[in-house]
């Protein structure tokens, strides 16, 4: 299973930034193993929010098309302004087939109406502050901004929720330790999750 994963990054590596906001099929090489980032969210929450967001009916397969949520575009943009040159090899949203195995915002599941397009609800951010994308300091200004649209983070064997022990880090102990990467989760709520305006962010000392 390790060398499996290890071929994964490698192969993630090489995917470019248009694959992580729009495309068909589940292109994504996942950095995550068998581990899904929103299992333990899971046992507090009913995950796809049932009765509050249209979804999009499974199974999903290499012909689903998909978009990352508007909300996500704008976090990325910002983050790629703020450090240009980052490093970008944990960057994502789609997540692999085996994704669809199991409860995940990387899924496509949030359904878009208007174009018939799945919408995915999470993104990966990874961290490089030797480039000016420190994870440690952007998780503390989500924290102390309590954005409406996140549903919750996980960055570094800690997740924080919005609406369980509300914005209170609390340790997550998940296979995947998060600590190259940090997880954003926003809410499937239309109204949510494609709210486009500038996330109140800092992910260096620098950073006005």
């Amino acid at each position: 299973m390790g060398k499996s994963t290890k071929n994964n990054e490698e192969n993630f590596e090489s995917q470019q930034e248009p694959d992580l906001l729009e495309g068909s099929g589940f292109k994504r090489q996942s950095s995550h193993g068998d581990e899904c980032d929103d299992y333990l969210e899971n046992e507090n929450n009913d995950f796809e929010g049932v009765g509050l967001c249209d979804q999009l009916p499974r199974p999903w397969g290499n012909s689903t098309k998909w978009r990352a949520a508007g909300s996500l575009r704008t976090l990325f943009q910002q983050v790629n302004s703020l450090a240009a040159g980052r490093n970008k090899i944990k960057d994502g949203t789609i997540g692999d087939l085996a994704h669809q195995q199991r409860s995940s915002d990387h899924n496509p599941w949030v359904l878009d109406k208007d174009s018939h397009m799945g919408i995915v609800t999470a993104v990966d951010i990874t961290h490089d502050p030797a480039n000016g994308c420190d994870c440690n300091i952007l998780a503390k200004s989500l924290q102390e901004n309590k954005d409406k649209r996140i549903k919750y983070v996980i960055w570094n064997k800690q997740i924080m929720s919005s609406t369980v022990s509300p914005w209170t880090w609390r340790p997550y102990t998940g296979a995947n330790p998060h600590n190259k990467h940090l997880h954003i989760s926003v809410g499937c709520e239309r109204s949510v999750c494609d709210l486009n305006d500038n996330w109140k962010i800092k992910i260096s000392e620098s950073n006005v």
